[in-house]
């Protein structure tokens, strides 16, 4: 979805359209987190599936990027591509125009029949390859699949609130955050978003762990009621760190890579490195959040959470050092890095 949204939308909007990629992402958290209070996880499971049946059927309405279109030498398939994707309103003259544009821009990359691994090692391919990547762990390491996935759980140990509405409050949060703060990754730009969010994340995630090391510390220290004074005091804490958690994170941490790796790589490897990074991406998302439990074993839940805040801290620092994409071309981004 960020490529096709990269290839067939006006640099002007390119960041908050593919940034509803989080937004739809958000919006399948919530709705799973609330539905599956009332059925079962098999019943949840159908329900789940039916979605993305829809939107592969979908998918035969919608026509091929003109750019790929382009690529490929079907000039006139390319053109009708554009037509359908730019409405009724647009004239002759703009269709051809941009056309032109984007079979220039083409022409300038010399695109290749297959990206091969020598393709990845020269600088210009090399250098938003890598910072994808990085930026890429950067998100992961924040930690979000394994609050996502353990936010019940997370509740429970905190023994503070019920479990299930609180998720449910996390999941409505991050949703609500989504849609307001894409709003914003036109305006301010990626990298000031990227930093607050990496700012604003790790805060968050640096007063959970503060809550758990309290609970954990307070251990032999029960007052009359049996409970633990300080950890009561702060039963508030687990619920608000993480709501500021997801807002933070739907403002820059869960987009900004998305949008990064749609306008950064070259065209002419970018179907290649992309699956590569997504793949990535996702191998990162399943190894931490598997090894979430080991994890807290081994330092805590409070570590945990330190751990991912200073990942967060990190990712504030490592952006300083990208270029900003907002309002440029993606000619104007690839020719930057050669």
């Amino acid at each position: 979805m960020p490529i096709y949204v990269s290839e067939t939308v006006d640099e002007n909007i390119r960041g908050i359209c593919t940034g509803f990629f989080a937004i739809f992402a958000a919006s399948g958290i919530f709705l799973t987190f609330v539905i599956g209070t009332v059925v079962s996880w098999q019943v949840l499971s159908i329900l789940c599936a039916i979605v993305p049946g829809i939107g592969f059927l979908g998918l035969y309405f919608i026509p091929e990027t003109p750019a790929y279109l382009l690529k490929k030498g079907h000039i006139a398939t390319a053109r009708e591509s554009l037509v359908w994707l730019r409405g009724m309103n647009a004239t002759a003259e703009e269709i051809d125009r941009e056309l032109a544009k984007m079979q220039s821009q083409l022409d300038e990359t010399s695109p290749t029949a297959g990206a091969s691994i020598r393709d990845f090692i020269v600088p210009e391919v090399l250098k938003p390859f890598t910072i994808v990547m990085i930026i890429m762990v950067i998100q992961q390491f924040s930690g979000v699949n394994c609050i996502v996935f353990y936010a019940s759980q997370i509740f429970d140990s905190a023994k503070a609130l019920n479990s299930d509405v609180s998720s449910i409050v996390i999941a409505g949060v991050n949703l609500t955050s989504c849609v307001i703060c894409m709003q914003f990754l036109d305006k301010a730009g990626r990298k000031v978003m990227f930093i607050i969010s990496s700012i604003g994340s790790a805060s968050a995630l640096i007063g959970l762990g503060v809550y758990f090391y309290i609970q954990a510390t307070s251990t032999g220290l029960k007052n009359e009621s049996g409970g633990y004074d300080a950890v009561e005091n702060l039963n508030w804490l687990p619920l608000a760190s993480l709501v500021v958690f997801n807002i933070f994170f739907t403002a820059g941490l869960g987009p900004v890579p998305f949008i990064y790796m749609a306008e950064v790589l070259p065209s002419r490897i970018i179907g290649r490195a992309s699956g590569i990074c997504i793949t990535f991406n996702w191998i990162l998302a399943f190894t931490i959040t598997k090894s979430f439990e080991g994890m807290k074993s081994g330092l805590g839940d409070y570590g945990c959470f330190w751990l991912f805040g200073g990942s967060c801290l990190v990712g504030t620092v490592f952006i300083m050092f990208v270029p900003e994409t907002k309002g440029k071309s993606l000619h104007e981004i690839q020719t930057y890095f050669s």
